[in-house]
């Protein structure tokens, strides 16, 4: 890989000839402390700053040659290794989007203007970075442009999540604590009233004390008290069960697939376009729609990867959409059914040829992950899928389209079976009449 650098360095140098090396070594060596102080764990090398400095220098100018040739095909030698066989340019492109393979942007893009020639100038560094993205993003038609996004960014990583960051505001709202650290809105007497909240003062008698975080205890009632309050418990059966936070702070269980079916739940693939992210995943009228998405070989890898960068800035209270998403979708997935479900309602295009190895896939990207509950991004939907499901009218209405409704001649044997019911209810009734006359 090191001739591969090597050989871009003197590529970018002799299509600046009018730049020398010690010219982009000079930037580098201002950026150097700014470049170090990016890194979390201090490293040194054998050299010194100055062997930091040229380290920094090959990779950054390696990175925007790459993405330049990748851009403007006419800037490859005929004879590229790189771009000879697919494969190296991809291995590449993920190799960039690997969390510890990040290189600030603003080394990158200080070469990068630096590396600009007047005569013939190219398309925006923005517009560059695009490539190793739409190589590993489950859907090239779902990228946003990056270019109102690019400045800002601290990486490639950086660049992912901020270009599918949307800004919200919590206007009025008092923030409570809570076990995750997060913070959630604490409503005031009238708005819990107007809820149907109704405020009862406890008696005086045994109380047990259990702090929580923000520094204050809480009653817990026995569970006579409960029992007496109307409260109802319940055996929790073994298996799968991912907890989703919902607004209030507290998690439910989310339905897998084969579950949502059972209750009626009807799945609708949205289509891809330009004006649709794969994070839009709505529930209304029974239906939950998903925007199609591809899994395949770079899928874990870009995942793993942009989930870790999300939960190392966990304390800006940003969304965490693909923390999120991924969280949501192992939800809906137990086993190898569920994708083969979600995959017959080309939801998932599974380029991986095993629907068990899918399933796999992201019950282990879940694992071990912190989820916000204040600002969990399907929270709603969650939560309208789990009324749904405990509605017993919506399970009994799809048991009875699976088992009698569920192709057209069962349809009509059904209802020939019904009519010849009523008909003969008829009949009785016809024939008891006299008696009663």
């Amino acid at each position: 890989m090191e001739q591969h650098k090597n050989r871009y360095l003197e590529s970018l140098l002799k299509r600046t000839d009018k730049k020398g090396m010690h010219e982009y070594l000079e930037a580098m060596m201002e950026l150097e402390a700014r470049a170090h102080d990016c890194y979390s764990d201090p490293f040194y090398l054998a050299g010194g700053a100055d062997n930091f400095v040229q380290m920094m220098l090959l990779d950054a100018c390696f990175v925007i040659e790459f993405l330049r040739k990748c851009y403007l095909p006419e800037l490859r030698d005929k004879d590229d290794p790189i771009f000879a066989t697919s494969w190296i340019k991809i291995q590449i492109c993920r190799d960039l989007m690997l969390l510890e393979n990040q290189l600030p942007f603003f080394v990158l893009l200080q070469l990068f203007n630096m590396s600009e020639t007047s005569s013939n100038p190219g398309p925006q560094f923005a517009k560059l970075a695009e490539t190793p993205l739409r190589q590993v993003l489950p859907k090239d038609d779902y990228f946003p442009s990056p270019s109102s996004k690019c400045e800002s960014s601290k990486h490639f990583l950086d660049l992912v999540h901020n270009i599918f960051s949307r800004d919200q505001a919590y206007p009025n709202q008092i923030s409570i604590p809570i076990n995750c650290g997060t913070c959630v809105k604490m409503p005031c007497v009238m708005e819990l009233e107007e809820a149907g909240v109704k405020c009862q003062a406890v008696k005086k008698g045994k109380k047990i004390s259990i702090p929580i975080n923000c520094g204050t205890c809480v009653k817990i009632p026995c569970v006579m008290e409960l029992e007496e309050a109307g409260v109802k418990c319940q055996a929790v059966k073994k298996g799968k069960e991912i907890s989703i936070p919902i607004n209030c702070g507290t998690c439910v269980k989310m339905p897998c697939v084969m579950e949502l079916e059972e209750a009626g739940v009807k799945f609708q693939a949205v289509k891809k376009g330009k004006e649709i992210s794969i994070f839009e995943i709505n529930f209304e009228d029974g239906v939950l729609k998903i925007p199609e998405f591809e899994v395949s070989d770079l899928t874990e890898i870009f995942l793993r990867n942009i989930i870790a960068y999300e939960q190392h800035i966990g304390n800006d209270h940003k969304t965490k959409y693909f923390t999120d998403f991924t969280s949501f979708v192992d939800a809906l997935i137990n086993t190898k059914e569920d994708v083969s479900k979600l995959c017959g309602h080309q939801i998932i295009t599974n380029l991986l040829g095993d629907d068990e190895e899918v399933a796999c896939m992201f019950n282990k990207l879940g694992q071990g992950k912190i989820l916000e509950p204040s600002s969990f991004y399907y929270s709603q939907v969650c939560q309208k899928l789990n009324d749904h499901c405990q509605k017993r009218w919506n399970k009994a209405r799809a048991k009875l389209m699976r088992d009698y409704f569920n192709t057209p001649w069962a349809s009509v044997s059904t209802s020939a079976a019904i009519f010849l019911l009523l008909l003969t209810l008829a009949q009785t009734l016809a024939s008891l009449i006299p008696l009663f006359v």
